[in-house]
């Protein structure tokens, strides 16, 4: 199964960014490194299969990029993938 990766920082804190490339390559990244990671865990914690597991991540990313939850994070709240 997938492992969540260790949170680059400086990537999460483009995601706010308002350079639009800048933030383009900063979801790009993210979506690359936390997509499977994801989907695993769909897949293990809910009994999905695999389509149903990729949607309900397609649809929490979208979710999460829309309302800019990714964006606000802080590092002093606690861990990136929580």
């Amino acid at each position: 199964m997938p492992t969540f990766p260790a949170t680059h920082h400086s990537v999460v804190a483009a995601l706010a960014s308002a350079d639009v490339p800048t933030r383009e390559r900063a979801v790009a990244e993210v979506l690359g490194v936390y997509r499977a990671p994801v989907i695993a865990v769909l897949r293990r914690r809910l009994g999905l299969d695999e389509s149903d597991a990729e949607d309900l991540a397609h649809d929490f990313f979208a979710a999460a990029l829309e309302r800019d939850w990714l964006a606000r994070y802080d590092a002093n709240r606690g861990r990136f993938r929580t």
